[in-house]
Protein backbone atom coordinates (compact mmCIF):
# COMPACT_ATOMS: atom_id res chain seq x y z
CA UNK A 1 0.00 0.00 0.00
CA UNK A 2 1.03 3.41 -1.13
CA UNK A 3 1.28 5.58 2.10
CA UNK A 4 2.16 8.73 0.03
CA UNK A 5 -0.14 8.30 -3.02
CA UNK A 6 -2.93 7.45 -0.34
CA UNK A 7 -2.53 10.47 1.65
CA UNK A 8 -2.51 12.71 -1.87
CA UNK A 9 -5.73 10.97 -2.96
CA UNK A 10 -7.43 11.88 0.59
CA UNK A 11 -6.23 15.54 0.23
CA UNK A 12 -7.83 15.63 -3.22
CA UNK A 13 -10.92 14.32 -1.80
CA UNK A 14 -11.01 17.24 1.04
CA UNK A 15 -9.95 19.82 -1.30
CA UNK A 16 -13.10 18.50 -3.52
CA UNK A 17 -15.40 18.71 -0.83
CA UNK A 18 -14.49 21.67 0.78
CA UNK A 19 -15.00 23.49 -3.08
CA UNK A 20 -18.72 21.41 -3.13
CA UNK A 21 -19.37 23.15 0.90
CA UNK A 22 -17.95 26.36 -0.53
CA UNK A 23 -20.68 26.47 -3.41
CA UNK A 24 -23.46 24.25 -1.68
CA UNK A 25 -23.55 24.31 1.98
CA UNK A 26 -24.39 27.22 4.10
CA UNK A 27 -24.27 27.35 8.22
CA UNK A 28 -26.57 28.30 10.97
CA UNK A 29 -26.44 31.51 12.66
CA UNK A 30 -27.59 30.61 16.21
CA UNK A 31 -30.70 32.32 17.09
CA UNK A 32 -29.18 33.89 19.68
CA UNK A 33 -27.17 36.19 17.16
CA UNK A 34 -30.63 37.03 15.45
CA UNK A 35 -31.12 38.78 18.89
CA UNK A 36 -27.89 41.69 17.77
CA UNK A 37 -29.52 42.62 14.64
CA UNK A 38 -33.02 43.03 15.35
CA UNK A 39 -31.85 45.01 18.66
CA UNK A 40 -29.38 47.22 16.72
CA UNK A 41 -32.84 48.02 13.84
CA UNK A 42 -34.86 49.42 16.65
CA UNK A 43 -31.97 51.19 18.57
CA UNK A 44 -31.07 53.32 15.47
CA UNK A 45 -34.88 54.65 15.61
CA UNK A 46 -34.30 55.51 19.36
CA UNK A 47 -36.32 52.37 20.88
CA UNK A 48 -35.00 49.48 23.15
CA UNK A 49 -36.44 46.29 21.96
CA UNK A 50 -37.44 44.27 25.72
CA UNK A 51 -37.25 40.99 24.45
CA UNK A 52 -36.59 38.93 21.03
CA UNK A 53 -37.99 35.96 19.86
CA UNK A 54 -37.00 33.72 16.71
CA UNK A 55 -38.96 30.76 14.98
CA UNK A 56 -35.97 28.86 13.91
CA UNK A 57 -32.88 29.84 12.47
CA UNK A 58 -31.48 31.81 10.19
CA UNK A 59 -29.01 29.92 7.39
CA UNK A 60 -25.75 32.20 5.85
CA UNK A 61 -27.20 31.20 2.10
CA UNK A 62 -28.74 34.30 0.25
CA UNK A 63 -32.15 34.00 0.58
CA UNK A 64 -32.54 32.62 3.77
CA UNK A 65 -35.24 33.54 5.85
CA UNK A 66 -36.74 33.22 9.62
CA UNK A 67 -39.83 34.83 11.30
CA UNK A 68 -38.44 36.82 14.61
CA UNK A 69 -41.06 39.04 17.11
CA UNK A 70 -39.53 41.86 18.85
CA UNK A 71 -41.62 43.34 22.18
CA UNK A 72 -41.51 46.34 22.83
CA UNK A 73 -43.72 47.73 26.07
CA UNK A 74 -47.14 45.92 25.11
CA UNK A 75 -46.50 46.14 21.79
CA UNK A 76 -44.90 43.01 19.67
CA UNK A 77 -43.78 43.64 16.73
CA UNK A 78 -43.10 40.90 13.76
CA UNK A 79 -40.29 41.15 11.56
CA UNK A 80 -38.70 39.18 8.55
CA UNK A 81 -35.03 38.42 8.84
CA UNK A 82 -33.49 37.73 5.62
CA UNK A 83 -29.79 36.87 4.21
CA UNK A 84 -29.55 39.32 0.98
CA UNK A 85 -26.02 39.19 0.34
CA UNK A 86 -22.91 37.14 1.20
CA UNK A 87 -21.13 38.09 3.99
CA UNK A 88 -23.71 40.83 5.00
CA UNK A 89 -26.01 41.13 8.35
CA UNK A 90 -29.26 39.96 8.20
CA UNK A 91 -31.91 42.60 6.97
CA UNK A 92 -34.66 43.03 9.44
CA UNK A 93 -38.36 43.69 7.96
CA UNK A 94 -41.34 44.40 9.82
CA UNK A 95 -44.81 42.94 8.90
CA UNK A 96 -46.37 45.81 9.49
CA UNK A 97 -45.89 49.51 9.59
CA UNK A 98 -44.25 50.74 12.92
CA UNK A 99 -44.07 54.16 14.34
CA UNK A 100 -42.35 55.62 17.17
CA UNK A 101 -44.09 57.75 18.88
CA UNK A 102 -41.55 60.44 20.05
CA UNK A 103 -41.08 60.85 16.47
CA UNK A 104 -45.00 61.67 15.66
CA UNK A 105 -45.85 63.74 19.21
CA UNK A 106 -44.25 67.20 17.39
CA UNK A 107 -45.92 66.12 14.07
CA UNK A 108 -49.09 65.99 15.91
CA UNK A 109 -48.00 69.13 17.84
CA UNK A 110 -47.31 71.18 14.43
CA UNK A 111 -50.10 69.82 12.89
CA UNK A 112 -52.39 71.03 15.89
CA UNK A 113 -50.88 74.89 15.75
CA UNK A 114 -51.48 74.66 11.74
CA UNK A 115 -55.32 74.34 12.57
CA UNK A 116 -55.03 77.32 14.99
CA UNK A 117 -54.90 75.14 18.88
CA UNK A 118 -52.84 76.63 21.32
CA UNK A 119 -50.62 73.37 21.79
CA UNK A 120 -47.99 73.29 24.59
CA UNK A 121 -47.42 69.61 24.47
CA UNK A 122 -48.49 66.13 23.08
CA UNK A 123 -47.66 62.82 25.29
CA UNK A 124 -48.52 59.62 23.21
CA UNK A 125 -49.21 56.21 24.21
CA UNK A 126 -46.23 53.93 24.75
CA UNK A 127 -42.76 53.84 22.31
CA UNK A 128 -43.82 52.51 19.55
CA UNK A 129 -46.98 51.73 17.59
CA UNK A 130 -47.70 48.89 15.59
CA UNK A 131 -49.78 50.11 12.51
CA UNK A 132 -52.64 48.11 11.23
CA UNK A 133 -56.61 49.32 9.84
CA UNK A 134 -58.79 49.98 11.95
CA UNK A 135 -56.10 50.18 15.25
CA UNK A 136 -56.63 53.19 17.21
CA UNK A 137 -53.97 55.15 18.76
CA UNK A 138 -54.07 58.12 21.70
CA UNK A 139 -52.13 60.56 22.90
CA UNK A 140 -53.03 63.58 25.56
CA UNK A 141 -52.68 66.96 24.02
CA UNK A 142 -52.44 69.65 26.95
CA UNK A 143 -53.16 73.58 25.67
CA UNK A 144 -51.66 76.74 26.81
CA UNK A 145 -54.22 77.37 29.59
CA UNK A 146 -54.26 73.46 30.63
CA UNK A 147 -56.94 72.26 28.78
CA UNK A 148 -56.44 68.62 27.87
CA UNK A 149 -57.58 66.86 25.55
CA UNK A 150 -56.88 63.10 23.86
CA UNK A 151 -55.72 62.99 20.61
CA UNK A 152 -57.64 59.43 18.92
CA UNK A 153 -56.26 58.32 15.93
CA UNK A 154 -57.59 55.58 13.65
CA UNK A 155 -55.31 53.76 11.00
CA UNK A 156 -56.78 53.75 7.90
CA UNK A 157 -54.47 50.58 6.23
CA UNK A 158 -52.84 52.90 3.73
CA UNK A 159 -49.59 53.15 5.18
CA UNK A 160 -49.11 55.08 8.74
CA UNK A 161 -52.83 57.57 7.11
CA UNK A 162 -54.97 58.38 9.77
CA UNK A 163 -58.18 59.54 10.98
CA UNK A 164 -57.82 61.86 13.99
CA UNK A 165 -60.30 63.73 16.37
CA UNK A 166 -59.97 65.68 19.89
CA UNK A 167 -62.08 64.70 22.51
CA UNK A 168 -61.66 66.57 25.90
CA UNK A 169 -60.84 65.24 28.86
CA UNK A 170 -63.04 65.19 31.93
CA UNK A 171 -62.11 67.30 34.45
CA UNK A 172 -59.50 64.89 36.66
CA UNK A 173 -58.32 62.76 34.26
CA UNK A 174 -54.40 63.18 33.91
CA UNK A 175 -53.14 61.39 30.93
CA UNK A 176 -53.65 58.35 28.47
Amino acid sequence: MNVVGGGKALWGVIATVASVCTIACSFERPKSTLHGPLRDYFAEQGVQVDAVRCNGRLSDRVGSRVECEATIGDQRVEVVMEIVAEQAPPVVRPRSATLITARIEPEIEQRLRAEGRPVTQVRCQGRLWVIRTGIERRCEVIEDDGRRLTWIGTFTGEGSHHRARLVPQSPGVGGS
